[in-house]
């Protein structure tokens, strides 16, 4: 997630987006999320696995789009699945981490923690990394 964000404001330039519908493009993931996120802890509660694996192809789907959108609609469509996808896969993941970590109700919060701050360090690597390759490669 994170290694593509220095790269929306270029692509975006590459297909005549202004600076706004950049930002647009960019936090589409968080308002699926935002919108998302109580019906995927519900499906997750049903089917951990299940919703892990709907989750992730949707975010194939969604990055697929991403790469393919040649305008703004189809590139906040893409990005708009990119985070419906990962609200079901994540509410799926840390149920099933919950769960894990409630066989030992001591090391719960330290799980938690761990798995936050794994996402948290993806995203603090890739952005940095996504900026690297883009000065490199374009």
């Amino acid at each position: 997630v994170g290694v593509v964000i220095p790269a929306i404001p270029l692509y975006g330039k590459e297909i005549g987006l202004s600076a706004s519908a950049s930002g647009i493009v960019i936090s589409a993931p968080a308002v699926a999320l935002l919108l998302s996120s109580r019906m995927s802890g519900q499906y997750a509660d049903m089917a951990r696995k299940p919703a892990m694996i709907i989750g992730m192809a949707i975010i194939a789907m969604s990055d697929a789009g991403t790469a393919f959108a040649t305008g703004l609609p189809a590139l906040i469509v893409a990005r708009l699945g990119l985070g419906a996808g990962r609200c079901i896969s994540e509410a799926g993941e840390r149920g099933m981490l919950a769960d894990l970590a409630s066989k030992i109700p001591t090391f719960r919060g330290r799980a938690l923690a761990a798995q936050q701050a794994t996402i948290a360090l993806g995203i603090a690597i890739g952005a940095p990394s996504g900026g690297v390759i883009i000065e490199q490669y374009g």
